[in-house]
């Protein structure tokens, strides 16, 4: 199937995104590239993600194997975002020079609504 470059953007930006969101092209999705320039996802979830959070050192063990000993902790952070738009302005013919080789540029991401967890 032939795809069009809407949704070859929206595909390419949805997938760039899936690194932190649970996104399903066919739900979360709205564009209009003509008038808006922009992508907008709603109701998304986060992927869950997992940090260590170095809690302090100390050398004070019993094995005394010269090594200093980092207490951490694992965090995870889930939650939702209730809008995410990303939007540019086209780049087409932009410059002294006419064509960068940039198609966008001003790219913005504004998240909306978020609801974060961490444990």
């Amino acid at each position: 199937m032939i795809k069009g470059p809407k949704a070859i953007l929206s595909s390419a930006i949805s997938n760039a995104l899936s690194e932190y969101f649970i996104i399903d092209p066919s739900t979360n999705i709205e564009s209009n590239l003509l008038h808006d320039a922009k992508i907008v996802l709603r109701h998304v979830q986060l992927k869950p993600q997992q940090s260590i959070i170095p809690l302090g050192t100390n050398d004070n063990d019993d094995d005394d194997d010269g090594f200093t000993d980092t207490a951490t902790t694992i965090a995870t952070t889930t939650g939702s975002v209730d809008k995410v738009v990303f939007s540019w302005t086209w780049s087409v013919g932009y410059g002294s020079g006419g064509d960068t080789g940039e198609w966008i540029r001003d790219a913005l991401l504004l998240l909306r609504g978020p609801s974060l967890n961490a444990v």
